[in-house]
């Protein structure tokens, strides 16, 4: 009975870490790669996905927020097609949809557009000081 508890735990442990190296739980880089179509810059840190997990069955939408080095941001945003404004979307600030960390205070104007496999996404840079910045991102994934 005791080798049956220990290989279901065991069982259980592998599982759980592969649902979160391949992006389905929790917040790694793997899962905001996959939920915002993005490749992220070795300089990310302090990743917060919204949600425990990220199963995407029907037309959803995914939020998260992270840190790179100042230096990267033109890389991130070059992966977009960015639109002018928002649009009828009626969002003034991704405060209205996602929680935004505390520490992100000066953020830059919200920016609309498309991902290249046509999800629309809403980013907000946050100057934090130094050489980092933080993001904050929502897709609305099709």
């Amino acid at each position: 009975m005791k080798r049956f508890f220990l290989i279901a735990a065991a069982v259980l442990l592998l599982v759980v870490g592969l649902l979160y190296l391949t992006g389905f739980i929790g917040s790694s880089s793997a899962r905001l790669a996959k939920d915002h179509s993005i490749s992220l810059p070795s300089s990310v840190s302090h990743i917060r996905c919204g949600g425990l997990f990220s199963l995407r069955f029907t037309d959803s939408d995914a939020d998260a927020s992270f840190e790179i080095a100042s230096k990267d941001l033109p890389a991130v945003l070059s992966q977009f097609s960015w639109q002018p404004g928002t649009g009828g979307d009626h969002i003034n600030s991704l405060n209205e949809r996602m929680p935004v960390p505390a520490e992100f205070l000066k953020p830059s104007a919200l920016q609309r557009g498309v991902s290249h496999n046509n999800n629309v996404v809403f980013l907000q840079s946050y100057d934090l000081g130094g050489s980092r910045v933080g993001i904050c991102i929502y897709t609305m994934i099709n």
